[in-house]
């Protein structure tokens, strides 16, 4: 995943996010993947098996919202 042209409306300028990537499991709990900081650029988990996966915004800088201009989902 990569983040572009990052923004927060805290108080100070956007420095990181932190994104977790979830597998969604039929019938049970979904499988957490790992977190990375992300800090406007490109975040990557490596090699995942075939599946449906979604990620999650799990905290960022400051502030109540976060917004990147652009996000790019590679695999």
């Amino acid at each position: 995943m990569t983040l572009s042209r990052c923004s927060t409306d805290g108080g100070t300028d956007f420095d990181w996010a932190r994104l977790k990537l979830w597998k969604n499991r039929a019938l049970l709990p979904d499988e957490n993947k790992g977190s990375r900081d992300n800090y406007c650029g490109k975040s990557a988990w490596g090699d995942q098996s075939s599946g449906t996966y979604y990620f999650e915004l799990d905290g960022f800088t400051s502030g109540g919202t976060m917004s990147a201009k652009k996000v790019v989902i590679a695999y």
